[in-house]
């Protein structure tokens, strides 16, 4: 690809800014990119695509091929680029509706597993309630997110805007895997009677593995997304390197280094929590 001298300084001088780990309170407000849905219908139309150059260094040895989800075990859709940013939008919609009333939940179930904690007494019927409340919460992601499952777009058509729209949806998703897979996890840490864990278990087990559902297309999109841009332009990227996620900064505003590496970021995140919760899964099994 061609790009132009003055977008090419810009990127490199982006790409050299080494993204610092901000700390982030776990039910802090995340900055993100507008979410608002896309009133025209025609997302992304009229924006020209702008080629991302060599931001993370070239292939100095040879081995640039990155680990890509294949299609070969699951059906995958090759749909224009408009229609999956329209259903990222969706997807990205659907969560903030959910964000105040997930976070609502959970901090319930913090105040009632601190009194668990100290060994005070609680009304276990209003634990399974929360419990069953967050599910619903969670549940209404469900008839969005598996939409993403198994999309493929052409990588070369793919605009600045329509990575920040990307940037936006995995530091959602991930904020929200966090949140709810720490706050699980508390709980089942805690050293309850046999009968009440049977009770609890049911949800527990049923929030988690809507967790997956969440998480799995989100991180399978875009994880493919970066392997085909990692093949498509050369770059040195490994997908499972672990990268400083910057959330401090105007993610609306990111150099194009940053961004690559802030999307990396956050989606490796969302796959290191998506192995907690299978293994949280496991444990509520062996009880």
């Amino acid at each position: 690809m061609k790009f132009t001298t003055a977008l090419a300084a810009f990127a490199f001088g982006s790409a050299l800014a080494a993204p610092t780990a901000p700390v982030v309170d776990s039910h802090s407000p995340v900055p993100v990119p507008d979410a608002s849905p896309c009133k025209t219908g025609n997302c992304g139309v009229g924006i020209n695509p702008l080629p991302l150059p060599d931001l993370l260094g070239s292939c100095k040895t040879g081995k640039c091929a990155p680990k890509v989800p294949s299609c070969k075990d699951k059906q995958c859709q090759h749909i224009p680029k408009d229609d999956l940013l329209a259903i990222v939008h969706t997807v990205i919609d659907a969560v903030v509706n959910v964000e105040a009333k997930v976070k609502a939940d959970l901090d319930v179930l913090l105040d009632l597993i601190a009194k668990l904690k100290v060994k005070a007494d609680i009304d276990v019927k209003v634990l399974a309630q929360v419990l069953a409340d967050l599910k619903i919460d969670l549940k209404v992601l469900l008839d969005a997110v598996p939409a993403l499952d198994g999309l493929v777009v052409d990588v070369d058509v793919l605009a600045k805007a329509d990575l920040d729209l990307l940037l936006n949806l995995v530091v959602r998703v991930q904020k929200l895997a966090v949140d709810v897979d720490a706050c699980i996890k508390s709980l089942i840490e805690i050293d309850l009677d046999l009968d009440i864990k049977v009770d609890l278990d049911v949800e527990l087990k049923a929030i988690l593995d809507i967790v997956l559902q969440i998480c799995n297309p989100v991180v399978d999109l875009v994880t493919g997304l970066l392997g085909e841009l990692t093949v498509d332009l050369g770059l040195d990227l490994d997908l499972d390197l672990d990268v400083d996620v910057d959330l401090d900064l105007d993610l609306t505003n990111l150099g194009l280094g940053k961004l690559l590496k802030n999307i990396l970021g956050c989606t490796n995140l969302i796959k290191k929590t998506t192995k907690e919760v299978k293994g949280l899964l496991g444990l509520l099994k062996l009880h």
